[in-house]
């Protein structure tokens, strides 16, 4: 879930890619993001603490796609906190 000003403003999906890591697109964490929030069955909601968005995201060397490299990495805590994904 993507929150923008404390209102939910989008739902994406992502794919566990780590114990503490989601791969999403990009344009799901651009723009205006305040705070993400992971979802899953089985550990139920984890804020994130961090992403990062591919680095040419949007640079298509044509000018034809905007979504170019459209992909962003969701971090979720880290070890000491005990708050990662079950995988």
């Amino acid at each position: 879930r993507i929150s923008e000003e404390g209102i939910q403003q989008a739902l994406c999906s992502g794919t566990v890619i780590g114990s503490y890591a989601v791969l999403t697109a990009a344009h799901c964490v651009e723009s205006g993001t305040i705070a993400i929030t992971v979802s899953s069955p089985l550990a139920g909601d984890i804020p994130a603490v961090a992403y990062a968005v591919h680095p040419q995201r949007g640079l298509d060397p044509a000018g034809i796609d905007a979504n170019f490299k459209d992909v962003a990495v969701v971090l979720t805590g880290d070890a000491s906190s005990g708050t990662g994904l079950s995988i």
